[in-house]
């Protein structure tokens, strides 16, 4: 299995603790090691060192690369030239596999997961489901929190349930319907074949996949951007 690290965000929510050129992920928070390090350690569980590969930006690629000799992990770094969003981001990952169709696990750097038996058993389940699926993630909510977005589960499958919605963030008191509904919280990860993967994104967002279909130097913008850390 691949895993592919989604490293290139900022943070902002944790300002002031969390700043430009070192954002909360890269922050050692958990024993001494950032989320972005125990992300990788969870990505192990399942992938090769080799079979890690970690997007981020150019203000950032020293640090995922120090972060990641410090643990003891190899992996490879691919830097976008423009953060764009999660979609392009992943986007990008797959041309790093050069046409090669793999089950692709993409996990965000930026969560603290405790990597227990059922963790591992829900990736041995989406696993097998992936073979003609795209696997996404629900976490059973512990509190009607308007910060999260929602996923509706809908008809039973082996290790999992289809999906029967996407909802974005709600008010309080439809936060406490989801609840009561057995909606999951939208955990941001996600388990798939990448020929799939891609199939649906030339379906269902052509630009974004036209873009990389060449070189994905020409899927960014080259426009200046401002480095300065705050």
């Amino acid at each position: 299995m691949k895993t592919l690290i989604l490293a290139g965000g900022s943070g902002t929510r944790l300002f002031p603790l969390s700043r430009t050129c070192y954002p909360k992920q890269f922050i050692p928070l958990f024993e001494n090691e950032s989320l972005f390090q125990k992300t990788v350690q969870r990505a192990l569980l399942f992938s090769e060192p080799e079979e890690v590969y970690v997007v981020t930006n150019a203000a950032h690629r020293f640090l995922v690369a120090d972060q990641l000799a410090a643990i003891g992990a190899g992996g490879r770094v691919l830097v976008e030239p423009e953060g764009k969003n999660t979609l392009p981001a992943i986007v990008y990952g797959m041309t790093a596999l050069d046409g090669e169709d793999a089950v692709v696990a993409v996990l965000p750097s930026d969560q603290l997961v405790t990597p227990d038996e059922e963790y591992t058993k829900a990736f041995r389940a989406a696993a097998a489901l992936a073979k003609d699926r795209l696997v996404t993630f629900g976490i059973t909510p512990t509190s009607p929190h308007t910060g999260y977005g929602y996923i509706r589960p809908g008809d039973d499958l082996p290790g999992g349930h289809a999906v029967g919605a996407f909802v974005e963030k709600p008010d309080q008191e439809t936060a406490e319907a989801y609840l009561r509904d057995g909606y999951l919280w939208n955990s941001g990860m996600f388990l798939f074949s990448s020929a799939l993967f891609m199939a649906e994104c030339r379906r269902l967002a052509p630009a974004v996949a036209e873009a990389f279909a060449n070189h994905s130097s020409h899927a960014f913008s080259m426009r200046s951007t401002s480095s300065e850390c705050v």
